[in-house]
């Protein structure tokens, strides 16, 4: 039996059951200790439903029985939490500049997370890398190796599923197969591991686990302009091979059926880089002799210039730095908007890192989102910071390791 699902896929009736099954105990992670009544009424399904899940999950020890909860006549309701000892599971950010291994209970809450700086290693090495940070973590968290259930791996590129690649789309430009990365942690580890975009995961931490209350079903992380993570009625998207997210175009030398197009008329449709450029372009005024607070303090080498730096002296008034960030934030409000005209979102997350600028960015994304979005968006979705900045995409990570352990069992 399949059943046709909000995206109009259909899907087996095996995964609409799981999905209920994933919204029950999202329901319990985010709002527990909580009664079957309130899981209830903030999932929308019947209470036999709830009832049905809730004994699966307490055979299973996935959750325990805390107590009970104030009645308001008759008999006092049951009210159950995560069982923090059932197991854990692990969550790896790998993106361009850094290797973030989380671990947590079933509660996506992180426990113990090692953070190394990825410098110029290849895809292949920064995943070796990333083994090692997992064994690191499971050791010092103290967490017992066999109750270790999955890991999902979040990596900057594209991830397409079927064809079981993982290529990266920065000036590295190595790829892997994905096959060589489970089989490595079903050897070293004996459990499953699952591979996706980092923004996908990223959106997925930010609807599950950043934002708190349940009428957001739609939305969008903008991972600065290098990908976006889509959330669509609730559920994750991915499109037909696991590909969707990539807001950055395929540039080469000379594009055929049309070798005269200018790149400028390109520019709000391709990528300005890490960081959306504020960091390069920052070298290059410096290389120009530009005057900046920045400049003082980087020992007069531009390698030393950060977004942090610039950032802060943003905030300190500097000019070069503040002009900086509301470029930036011009560029991205014209892809925001974009995005928002296509997919009609309840919420826009900016992360990526650009968020620590606060209104410095976030005040031009927005301008630029009311001046191009349609009038019928008069009513502009929210736009915000990510709520799980630099732990977005490993907190979505932990979450689908919960969902696929789900499915699975």
């Amino acid at each position: 039996m399949e059943n046709a699902n909000a995206l109009g896929i259909r899907q087996p009736e095996i995964l609409r059951e799981a999905s209920k099954g994933v919204s029950i105990l999202e329901s319990i992670m985010k709002h527990g200790p909580i009664s079957k009544g309130e899981i209830s009424r903030r999932t929308g399904f019947n209470i036999v439903t709830i009832s049905n899940y809730v004994d699966r999950f307490l055979d299973e020890k996935i959750i325990f029985e805390k107590g009970l909860d104030v009645s308001t006549g008759g008999r006092r309701p049951v009210i159950v939490d995560m069982n923090p000892k059932y197991g854990f599971i692990i969550g790896v950010d790998v993106n361009t500049d850094n290797i973030i291994a989380a671990a947590s209970n079933f509660d996506c809450k992180i426990i113990k997370k090692i953070k190394r700086e990825r410098g110029d290693m290849r895809l292949d090495n920064a995943i070796e890398a990333s083994m090692d940070s997992v064994r690191e973590v499971i050791s010092q968290s103290g967490l017992e190796k066999s109750k270790f259930k999955a890991v999902t791996f979040g990596i900057s590129g594209v991830v397409d599923e079927h064809a079981g690649t993982i290529r990266e789309t920065s000036a590295r430009g190595s790829s892997i197969n994905s096959s060589w990365l489970k089989v490595m942690v079903g050897k070293a580890f004996g459990v499953s591991a699952f591979v996706y975009n980092d923004a996908s995961l990223a959106a997925l931490g930010e609807k599950k686990i950043g934002i708190k209350d349940e009428e957001t079903r739609n939305l969008i992380y903008m991972y600065a302009d290098l990908g976006c993570g889509i959330i669509i009625d609730g559920q994750i998207y991915l499109g037909s091979r696991g590909l969707a997210g990539e807001m950055q175009l395929n540039m080469r030398s000379e594009i055929p059926y049309s070798p005269n197009i200018e790149e400028d008329r390109l520019h709000y449709l391709n990528t300005i880089g890490p960081a959306l450029g504020i960091v390069e372009k920052a070298k290059r005024l410096f290389k120009e002799g530009q005057d900046s607070e920045v400049y003082s303090a980087i020992s007069n080498n531009p390698d030393n210039i950060t977004l942090e730096l610039i950032i802060s002296s943003a905030m300190k008034g500097d000019a070069v730095s503040m002009s900086l960030l509301k470029e930036a934030g011009v560029n991205l409000g014209v892809k925001a908007a974009y995005l928002i005209n296509l997919f009609d979102p309840d919420v826009v997350v900016i992360g990526g890192g650009i968020e620590k600028a606060g209104e410095m960015v976030l005040g031009p994304v927005k301008k630029m989102v009311r001046s191009l979005t349609f009038g019928e968006f008069s009513r502009s979705p929210r736009i915000i910071p990510s709520i799980l900045g630099e732990d977005a995409v490993s907190v979505g990570a932990l979450a689908m390791a919960v969902e696929n352990t789900l499915i699975k069992s």
